[in-house]
């Protein structure tokens, strides 16, 4: 009879085997034995780097330095206007921004990035203030002159060149009263300088006040003669040469008194060889508006001669010659050319903006525009 049994075998049911087949029952979850966390793989990283952190305003600065120093002016705009975008209003920043546009030579937009320093400044620091509407003045940008000046006059009272382009740049945009008042503060302030007395005579007589223009442009005469004087004379600091009788001259002449401005004119004694532009001007205009064409057409070929033919001034007294010797057609092409001229040119130029209109009025005057009479008629 066959063992149903062998010693070593243990019979297992076939519903049983997949259970055994897994091992042993898993420990119980308890407290003293927690559940094994999951392990997940990490995210695959980005292949984008993250952006660089915006530098800040004195890393800025710091690089807009550096390149000023490489004279890399496109660079140091660059970083400027990226934090100038930010702060309009910062000063250092402006300044910076104006010796840019100063090394790639821009002086428009130097003049204008220093005009916002100093405004943001308050008008408070003298030197910037002072380059800020020298830079303007220059541009003819008289409306923006008199502004900040008028700030900076405020912070610094006592800055003689400040309250001189407040006033110049008064006498720009064409209001002479209100700088004869800015230039009689001067004279009060500064009573022994004849270059202001002289800008006062200029102002008034500009603005019609001919009387006072004569009265002012005496004083002036006699300070340029006491600083002029061989011993003794007054130390003066804005100069006391021929341009600043050639200003003198001017007064007296839009006043009226074209025989006192030669005279006055006649007052400087010229060395050899010495060329005086400023005073041959006046010796000419005052000629031309005394009717004496021959003597005023001399002196506009002589500053033509000694400035070249592109000196808009040597035209103006030309153009006002032949209206002197009633050669109309003559005076109209000079004019022409004063018109087409380059600095010292043009209807808008400040410095003879009064001799343009005058001698256009005389163009037009019926003296001029009346048709010759013929002889035998």
């Amino acid at each position: 009879m066959r063992k149903l049994f062998s010693p070593g075998l243990l019979f297992v049911p076939a519903i049983l085997v997949p259970m055994l087949a897994c091992g042993p029952d898993p420990e119980p979850v308890t407290a003293s034995n927690p559940p094994t966390p999951s392990v997940t793989a990490p995210p695959p990283a980005s292949s984008t780097p993250p952006p660089p952190a915006e530098p800040t305003a004195e890393q800025r600065k710091a690089n807009a330095k550096a390149a000023l120093d490489a004279k890399d002016w496109a660079k140091a705009k660059v970083e400027l206007g990226a934090l100038l975008a930010k702060s309009p209003d910062d000063i250092e920043a402006n300044k910076l921004l104006g010796q840019a546009f100063e090394g790639e030579g821009n002086p428009a937009g130097a003049a204008e990035a220093y005009a916002k320093a100093s405004k943001a400044d308050g008008g408070k620091d003298e030197q910037l203030a002072l380059t800020a509407v020298g830079g303007l003045f220059a541009l003819h940008k008289f409306d923006d002159v008199v502004a900040l000046a008028a700030i900076a006059t405020k912070a610094n009272e006592k800055s003689r060149p400040l309250w001189m382009f407040l006033a110049l740049g008064q006498n720009g945009k064409g209001d002479h009263a209100g700088a004869a008042e800015t230039w009689t503060k001067l004279t009060t302030g500064w009573p022994d300088e004849p270059q202001l007395w002289a800008h006062l005579a200029l102002s008034q007589a500009t603005a019609g006040k001919g009387d006072d223009a004569k009265k002012t442009a005496k004083t002036a005469l006699d300070k340029w003669k006491d600083a002029n004087k061989a011993k003794g004379g007054k130390e003066v600091q804005l100069g006391h040469g021929a341009d600043e009788l050639a200003l003198i001259a001017r007064a007296q002449r839009r006043a009226g008194d074209n025989k006192a401005a030669l005279a006055t004119a006649d007052v400087y004694k010229a060395g050899k060889d010495e060329i005086t532009p400023s005073l041959d001007i006046e010796r000419g205009f005052a000629k031309a508006f005394n009717k004496d064409g021959a003597g005023a057409k001399k002196h506009g070929e002589l500053l033509l001669k000694a400035k070249g033919d592109g000196f808009a001034p040597g035209h103006l007294v030309l153009a006002a010659a032949h209206l002197a010797a009633k050669k109309v057609d003559d005076a109209k092409a000079e004019l022409a050319k004063y018109d087409g001229a380059g600095a010292e040119g043009g209807k808008g130029h400040h410095r003879f903006a009064w001799e343009r209109k005058a001698i256009e009025e005389w163009m037009s005057s019926p003296a001029m525009t009346a048709a010759p009479v013929k002889k035998g008629k």
